[in-house]
């Protein structure tokens, strides 16, 4: 049996164009929901974006304020460290009154000093002679030179004080320049003259610090 048709061909025209329509309408609005999906994705990307970089851009902010703050506490450093070279420079490095004090204690009693002197100086450390036959003079830790004159009723007398003076770790190279007799109101006695070295406390030769 033959299926006829008897609608008109425009209605069926139609109904293509209809059926078309709405396809297109589903491809459309498939393509909006994939383009709107896409946008969606891509804000939260940026968002995402916008939020790294404005965390770096703190760090960066943080960075800086450090490095300001570094330079800061380098240049204080730099201050710090000019004023305490200065400190050490002005520093006292030898007392007299100890030294007088020391110097007192060890002076036997028989012994008049009769002149002091102070030189700041560098003590001596020995000398070494190298093959070109020229003697360098190794320089040891900075010190004060003193100068001792008086008088003594003897030698032994001297030698004692020599030998005290020897004898104490606060003094360094002590030495007897000179010893001569002499008379004074028709009796003998014996004027000498003794150097010695005292080494100031720390690396740095400080001033002498006054009576």
């Amino acid at each position: 049996m033959k299926n006829i048709d008897f609608l008109p061909e425009s209605y069926r025209q139609a109904r293509r164009l209809q059926a078309m329509r709405v396809r297109r309408m589903w491809l459309g609005g498939a393509f909006l929901c994939a383009l709107a999906t896409w946008f969606a994705v891509d804000e939260v990307r940026v968002h995402r974006t916008r939020a790294q970089v404005g965390l770096l851009a703190e760090q960066n902010q943080t960075v800086q304020t450090s490095l300001e703050h570094i330079a800061r506490l380098q240049a204080e450093q730099a201050v710090l460290l000019e004023r305490y070279k200065l400190i050490r420079e002005l520093q006292p490095g030898v007392s007299c009154v100890a030294t007088l004090c020391r110097i007192a204690e060890l002076l036997p009693e028989a012994v008049v000093l009769r002149q002091l002197q102070f030189s700041c100086g560098t003590a001596s450390g020995g000398a070494a002679e190298p093959a070109g036959g020229v003697k360098a003079q190794a320089a040891g830790p900075p010190a004060v030179r003193m100068a001792l004159a008086g008088l003594a009723p003897s030698q032994v007398d001297i030698a004692v004080l020599v030998g005290q003076l020897s004898g104490c770790r606060e003094f360094a190279n002590v030495r007897l320049d000179y010893s001569k007799a002499c008379e004074i109101d028709s009796r003998q006695a014996y004027e000498f003259r003794v150097t010695l070295d005292v080494p100031a406390a720390g690396t740095g030769a400080g001033p002498v610090r006054g009576v």
